[in-house]
């Protein structure tokens, strides 16, 4: 692969989440082109698995969190959408438990997920066994991964609305430093 690919690839990596949240359908796109400049970006896969898991295609995710996981093995964030990809196509909490454990040993943002997940199975009775087995793990922010790492406000309103009060904040302060001269006092 060259340098070029590889810069393409992170160039689309980033417009991809950067769309996530707003467009998952074009997200997609540039995570597709971030894929296909570099097949062996695992971060790459990893952020399609996520789109395609809000897209609706569990087993696209599938695929590509496999492909994460195989890639950049120290990437978090590859097993925890592979576990979320996996409770999508109904497997079996012990999976998924797996999945997490190594995502929370990788990132301890990923802690109460995954104790979420074990409390759930231990509550299940004998069946979960193996769940209690790896309970002493270290380990997700929430099921929901890293859209709980945004600000408390952004996610009880909405980007959209935060991306506005941000923007209507800033548009007053500039209206307020060009309405006043060089030395603060306003003009009259």
């Amino acid at each position: 692969m060259t340098s070029a690919n590889s810069i393409e690839a992170r160039r689309q990596l980033a417009l991809g989440r950067s769309k996530m949240s707003l467009d998952t359908a074009a997200a997609l796109k540039h995570l597709d082109a971030a894929v296909a400049a570099d097949e062996s970006d695992g971060e790459a896969r990893a952020a399609r698995a996520r789109a395609r898991l809000a897209s609706g295609d569990a087993t696209g995710a599938l695929q590509d969190a496999d492909a994460a996981t195989r890639l950049a093995p120290r990437l978090a964030d590859g097993w925890a959408v592979r576990a979320e990809a996996k409770r999508a196509l109904g497997r079996a909490e012990a999976e998924l438990i797996e999945d997490y454990a190594e995502a929370a040993r990788l990132d301890p943002s990923f802690k109460d997920a995954f104790e979420a997940l074990v409390a759930k199975a231990s509550a299940g009775g004998a069946q979960n066994a193996d769940a209690r087995n790896v309970a002493g793990r270290s380990a997700p922010d929430d099921l929901r991964g890293p859209m709980t790492r945004l600000p408390a406000a952004v996610r009880k309103y909405g980007l959209i609305s935060s991306i506005a009060a941000i923007a209507l904040i800033l548009g007053g302060a500039l209206f307020l430093m060009k309405r006043s001269d060089g030395d603060g006092a306003p003009r009259g």
